[in-house]
């Protein structure tokens, strides 16, 4: 957590591209705290077992000669999402520096 001191002075950012590039310009030298909230949603699509079908052979005379079974598969998707915190600290030493930082 921020103090109210330090989130009066909090600069915002979003996303500028896919992979989650952003920048901060004009920051004076000095230390800064960096946190992302990180927030990704996926789906699965999976086959679930919900039964099985048997089949039965039969000669000429009505007597049962094979039997086999297979499995009966329903689709379904799973969908979630994950929410994490990034957070690292950066050092500006310069006016004008350039400072590549992953999370």
């Amino acid at each position: 957590m921020m103090t109210a001191e330090a989130y009066s002075c909090r600069v915002l950012s979003k996303a500028s591209d896919k992979e989650g590039s952003f920048e901060f310009r004009n920051l004076k030298p000095g230390k800064y705290y960096l946190q992302a909230m990180v927030r990704q949603g996926r789906m699965k699509e999976m086959w679930n077992q919900v039964g099985t079908s048997t089949s039965v052979g039969y000669n000429v005379y009505g007597q049962a000669v094979t039997s086999y079974s297979r499995p009966i598969y329903e689709e379904f998707k799973l969908f979630y999402e994950t929410n994490d915190l990034a957070k690292t600290f950066v050092e500006i030493t310069a006016a004008g520096q350039v400072v590549n930082v992953k999370l």
